[in-house]
C-alpha cells in the first residue's frame, strides 16, 4: 500500500463513515477500517462498506499494520484520537478535520502554480512553448513554479544549473509575458529579454532556439527537427495543468500497435550500436544497470502501464537484470558516441519481451511483447528477422 496522502485520506474517510453509522458493534479498530478499505466482501458490514465506493476496496493491497501506522500518524499530527480498548486501539476523529486541511493544502498548491494563475492567452503561450520543447528538443525540462515558468538544462550536471529561459508576468499583463534566456545554465548574464504576446511566439521560440543552439553539444541538447517558423500556438492542443518535466515522456500508445519504428520513437538521427561482438556494450550495459527504474525509485515502474501490468500480472518487484536480459542495441546522443541515451534488451528465455530504458531519465520507455521495426543503412529490419540473427 502506498501510505501516501491518497492512502492516509482513504483511511480517514472510512473512520468518518464508520462513525456515522452509530452503530455499536462498527468500531474503528486497525482491522475494521482495513476490512473496509480492501473491500473484503466475507465482512458481516460489507453492506456498509459498498455504499461507500469512494473508500470501499479503494486500497486492495492495505495491510493492516500499513493501516495502524497511518492511524498514528494522523494521530500524531492531531487529526485522530487513539482509544485503548483492553489489548486494542480505537480511533476517532478529532475537533482537526483532516479533509478540510487537504482541502486548504490544494488550494494552497494550487496557488503556487504560475500556470494556474495566468490568463487564457497567456496559457496558450505556456502551452506553445512546453510543446515546442517536449516536441522538438531533447534534454530541455519544462517546469511550473511559484512565480515563473522555467526551462532548464535537464542533463547538465554542473553546479549551478540555472533556468535556460523563463516565462513571467510583465506588469500584471493579462495578454503578454515576459521572457528571459540567459546565455547557458551555467552563467547568470541575461543575454536577451522580450515581453510578447500569442502573435509572436514563433518568432521568440526561434530567438531562443538559435541560443540553444549555439550550445547544444556542450549541455547535451539534441534539435529533433528545424523548426518551420509556423506559429506553434496553432500547433498546441495539449493544455498542462500540472508541473512537467522531461520525465513524463512515457508513451501508452504502443501496446496498441503490432510495431512502431524504434529509431523514431527513441530519437531521430541517433545511431544504434549493436551487440554483434564487434563493439564493446560494456559501457552502456552499465549505463543501463546503475540506471536501474527500481534501484532509482525503490518501486515498481509500470510503462506502458497496461501492457507492462498484463506481463508482470502479480509480480511483487520488477527490477533490472544483466542476468535477465540480453543487451541488443544502443543510442548515443547526437554527435557524442560516448553519451548513451536508450539501451534495448530482449528478455533471454522468451525473446520477445523487450525493454527499452532511457538512462537520463532513468526510466522505463518501452515494456511491450509486440514486435519493432529499426532503420538500419542497409534498410528496415524488423525484430523478427533481427531476432533470427542474434
Amino acid at each position: 500500500m502506498n501510505p501516501g496522502r491518497d492512502a492516509a485520506e482513504k483511511i480517514y474517510r472510512a473512520i468518518v463513515y464508520i462513525e456515522g453509522e452509530r452503530i455499536p458493534s462498527l468500531k474503528a479498530y486497525s482491522r475494521t477500517i482495513t476490512s473496509f478499505v480492501r473491500g473484503t466482501e466475507l465482512s458481516p458490514y460489507y453492506s456498509i462498506y459498498k455504499a461507500h465506493p469512494d473508500v470501499c476496496g479503494s486500497l486492495k493491497k492495505a495491510g493492516i499494520l500499513d493501516v495502524a501506522a497511518c492511524c498514528d500518524g494522523l494521530a500524531a499530527d492531531g487529526f485522530l484520537i487513539k482509544h485503548e480498548n483492553g489489548d486494542k486501539i480505537l480511533y476517532s476523529t478529532s475537533h482537526k478535520d483532516y479533509l478540510v486541511a487537504l482541502a486548504e493544502k490544494s488550494t494552497a498548491d494550487e496557488n503556487d502554480s504560475f500556470y494556474q494563475k495566468i490568463s487564457l492567452d497567456q496559457k496558450t503561450i505556456i502551452d506553445s512553448f512546453v510543446e515546442h520543447y517536449r516536441k522538438f528538443w531533447v534534454g530541455i525540462s519544462c517546469l511550473d513554479l511559484k512565480n515563473y515558468f522555467g526551462f532548464k538544462a535537464t542533463y547538465f550536471s554542473g553546479v549551478p544549473n540555472h533556468y535556460w529561459f523563463w516565462l513571467s508576468i510583465p506588469e500584471d499583463s493579462l495578454t503578454h509575458l515576459k521572457i528571459k534566456a540567459r546565455i547557458s545554465p551555467k552563467d547568470n548574464t541575461v543575454c536577451f529579454e522580450a515581453a510578447f504576446d500569442v502573435g509572436e511566439i514563433g518568432k521568440i521560440i526561434e530567438r531562443i532556439d538559435k541560443i540553444l543552439e549555439s550550445k547544444s553539444y556542450e549541455f547535451q541538447l539534441k534539435h529533433e527537427m528545424i523548426f518551420d517558423n509556423q506559429n506553434p500556438a496553432n500547433e498546441s492542443a495539449k493544455k498542462i495543468d500540472q508541473p512537467l518535466n522531461a520525465s513524463d515522456q512515457v508513451s501508452s500508445s504502443l501496446a496498441e500497435t503490432d510495431h512502431f519504428n524504434l529509431r523514431k520513437y527513441c530519437q531521430e538521427n541517433c545511431d544504434f550500436f549493436f551487440n554483434d561482438g564487434k563493439t564493446d556494450p560494456t559501457d552502456a550495459l552499465l549505463l543501463a544497470g546503475e540506471s536501474s527504474p527500481f534501484a532509482f525509485t525503490k518501486s515498481t515502474i509500470y510503462g506502458p502501464f497496461l501492457e507492462m501490468k498484463k506481463i508482470l500480472k502479480d509480480a511483487k518487484y520488477f527490477d533490472f537484470s544483466i542476468h535477465k536480459w540480453k543487451i541488443v542495441a544502443w543510442s548515443t546522443l547526437h554527435n557524442d558516441c560516448c553519451t548513451v541515451q536508450d539501451v534495448l534488451f530482449i528478455e533471454k528465455k522468451a525473446k520477445s519481451i523487450w525493454l527499452l530504458i532511457n538512462v537520463p531519465n532513468k526510466i522505463v520507455k518501452i515494456f511491450t511483447k509486440w514486435g519493432f521495426y529499426l532503420d538500419t543503412p542497409n534498410g528496415m529490419v524488423s525484430s523478427r528477422d533481427f531476432l533470427g540473427s542474434l
